[in-house]
């Protein structure tokens, strides 16, 4: 949709998930040309902001998840609350490689890009504290 008022064009896309608007993104501009351009640019977002919401959405779901071993939970604790990885070796009991190689297991499991974004979905999936 594209809306005139004054010189300014609107332009409002609806965020449609799954058959259910729930809400719309809106870009304004007060040039005329660029509003064809605009309507380019805001079906990419729409297109970028819809498929990260599902994805994001789908990876909600701690049900969907390869489960975090008992040590596992203790490393990203221990991540959490600042130990680095040689501090958490000698606590536990086992070698520097071996914290690493668990670092990797539970970004793997937790299907986020980096350690830092596992402690995050750790804490919003109610993991650790």
């Amino acid at each position: 949709m594209i809306f005139s008022n004054n010189g300014t064009y609107c332009i409002a896309m609806p965020l449609d998930i799954d058959n259910d608007i729930v809400g719309y993104l809106d870009i304004s501009t007060i040039k005329h040309n660029m509003a064809d351009e605009m309507m380019g640019f805001i079906d990419l977002l729409v297109y970028k902001i819809v498929n990260e919401y599902k994805r994001e959405m789908d990876l909600e779901s701690q049900e969907d998840l390869e489960k975090l071993t008992d040590k596992q939970i203790e490393i990203i604790k221990k991540c959490a609350n600042g130990y680095k990885e040689i501090a958490i070796s000698r606590e536990l009991g086992i070698k520097p490689e071996t914290v690493k190689y668990h670092k990797k297991e539970i970004v793997r499991k937790l299907r986020v890009k980096n350690f830092q974004q596992a402690i995050a979905k750790a804490i919003k999936l109610n993991l650790i504290d």
